[in-house]
C-alpha cells in the first residue's frame, strides 16, 4: 500500500496500519515464501510514521519512506496538496528569512505568508536534510534492518529550476553517504524527470539536464543533442520523435508499443505475441471468434497538412479458425481526425489482407498503402483492424512521409 494513511477527521490514530501490514505480509508469505517485502510506516509513508513502526517478524523486509522535506519547497503550486502550497511559487532552496523575502512579499494570503516566512527561519539546506534523514538510519541500525527511500522529489511547475536540482542534489548525495538507496518521484509527471514535445501522443522525449546532473547520472550516446540552455536534452529513445519533429521520413512502430486491442465482442477476442525471425521478427497474434468488429490502434497520432503524402506498411497473415467455413477480414488503414480531435473517417485509406489458400505457404505478407492527405485533415492514427472470426497475425506498421509527385 502506498502511503498509508487515515484522514485525521476520523476517530483513530496510526496504530491501526501496523496489524494490517502485519496480516498483508502474512498473505504475501502464503503465496510467496522467498520474495523481498516492501514494508513501510503510517503518516503517508513518511518518516515519522517509519520511526513508529515496530519491524515485521519476517528478516526478508526492506522500509520504505518518502521524502518530501520541507514540503513548502517541494510542494509549491500544487493544487492538491491543500489551500497553501497551490498559492506558492518561485519559493527558492535553500532557506534564509532575506532569500525568501522577495517570496513573502509577493503572497497576498497571510496563512501563506506566515508559512514562508518560518520556512525561512528554519533555513533549510544539505545539513538540516542530513539531520532529518539520519532518524531513519538510525531507526534501521536499532532493529538491524536496511531502509529505503520510496520517493523523493519536487514539484516542477513553477519551482525555480535551479533550486529544485540543487534540492535533488542535496538529497540523493545524502542518500548515498548514508547508504540509504533511492528512487526519485517520477519520470514523466508534475515532478518529472522528462516531458514530451508531443504530449498527447507521450513521444518526443525531452531529458531534463539539470535533474539528471543532479542525480549523479552522465547522458549517453542515446541523445540527440541539447537546447541552447544546455538544460534539456533531446532522447533518441523513442522511435517516433524524429518522425514527429520532422527529422526522419519514416518511422517502424513495433508491436510492443501498441496500445491494447479492442473488441466489439470483448470475450472473442485472445492476443498474444510471437517470435520468429520469419515473422517480421515479432508478431501479434490475435485469435477472434466473434462476428463482430475489432481493432488495434498503433497509438501515434501524427499532426498532418493538406496535400502532404504518406506511405502506410506492414505484414499481415490471415487464416481461418478450424470449424469455421471461411476467414474474417483484416485491414490496414489511417483513422483521420479534425483539428477538433474529432474522427473523420474511421478506415482512411484501407487495404485489406488477402486469407491465404490452402496452396500457399504459411507466413507474413506485406500490404501497403499511399495517400495524399486531404483538406480538413489534422492528424492521422495508423491502424489494423477487421471483423469476424479469424486467426491473424500483425506486424510492425511503418509510416513514411513520400517526397515525390
Amino acid at each position: 500500500m502506498n502511503e498509508p494513511h487515515i484522514s485525521t477527521r476520523e476517530p483513530i490514530d496510526a496504530s491501526w496500519w501496523a496489524p494490517v501490514q502485519g496480516e498483508l505480509a502474512a498473505a504475501i508469505r502464503r503465496g510467496a515464501p522467498q520474495n523481498t517485502i516492501i514494508a513501510t510506516g503510517e503518516k503517508w509513508g513518511g518518516i515519522d510514521g517509519l520511526v513508529a513502526l515496530a519491524p515485521l517478524a519476517d528478516r526478508n523486509v526492506v522500509y520504505s519512506f518518502h521524502w518530501y522535506e520541507p514540503f513548502t519547497f517541494t510542494h509549491q503550486g500544487a493544487d492538491w496538496a491543500g489551500e497553501i502550497p497551490k498559492l506558492l511559487a518561485r519559493i527558492p532552496y535553500p532557506s534564509s528569512p532575506v532569500a525568501v523575502a522577495p517570496a513573502v512579499s509577493a503572497l497576498a494570503d497571510p496563512r501563506a505568508k506566515k508559512e514562508v516566512t518560518v520556512y525561512g527561519g528554519e533555513r533549510w539546506d544539505r545539513g538540516r536534510i542530513e539531520a532529518g534523514l539520519r532518524r531513519a538510519v538510525d531507526w534501521g541500525r536499532r532493529y538491524g534492518v536496511p531502509v529505503f527511500c520510496g520517493e523523493f522529489g519536487v514539484y516542477r511547475k513553477v519551482s525555480p529550476e535551479a533550486d529544485r536540482a540543487r534540492w535533488i542534489a542535496d538529497v540523493r548525495s545524502t542518500f548515498e553517504n548514508l547508504g540509504i538507496g533511492w528512487s526519485m518521484w517520477d519520470y514523466d509527471g508534475g515532478f518529472g524527470l522528462i516531458r514530451y514535445s508531443s504530449p498527447g501522443a507521450r513521444a518526443g522525449r525531452i531529458l531534463d539536464a539539470l535533474a539528471v546532473n543532479a542525480l549523479g547520472l552522465t547522458p549517453g550516446a542515446w541523445t540527440t543533442g541539447s537546447d541552447s540552455t544546455g538544460d534539456e536534452i533531446v532522447l533518441d529513445l523513442d522511435p517516433a520523435a524524429g518522425f514527429l519533429a520532422r527529422t526522419r521520413t519514416a518511422v517502424t512502430i513495433p508491436i510492443q508499443s501498441w496500445p491494447r486491442l479492442w473488441s466489439r465482442d470483448a470475450a472473442a477476442a485472445t492476443v498474444t505475441t510471437q517470435e520468429d525471425a520469419a515473422l517480421a521478427p515479432m508478431a501479434l497474434v490475435l485469435r477472434h471468434t466473434g462476428g463482430r468488429d475489432w481493432a488495434q490502434s498503433s497509438g501515434l497520432r501524427v499532426a498532418v497538412s493538406a496535400g502532404e503524402k504518406f506511405t502506410l506498411s506492414g505484414t499481415v497473415s490471415l487464416e481461418p479458425l478450424p470449424g469455421e467455413p471461411g476467414p474474417g477480414t483484416a485491414s490496414l488503414e489511417a483513422v483521420t481526425y479534425d483539428s477538433t480531435g474529432a474522427v473523420l473517417s474511421w478506415s482512411f485509406a484501407a487495404v485489406s489482407a488477402k486469407a491465404a489458400a490452402a496452396r500457399d505457404a504459411p507466413g507474413m505478407r506485406p500490404i501497403s498503402s499511399t495517400f495524399v492527405i486531404g483538406p480538413g485533415v489534422a492528424a492521422i492514427e495508423p491502424r489494423w483492424s477487421g471483423s469476424g472470426p479469424a486467426l491473424v497475425r500483425l506486424g510492425s506498421m511503418r509510416l513514411a512521409r513520400e517526397t515525390g509527385p
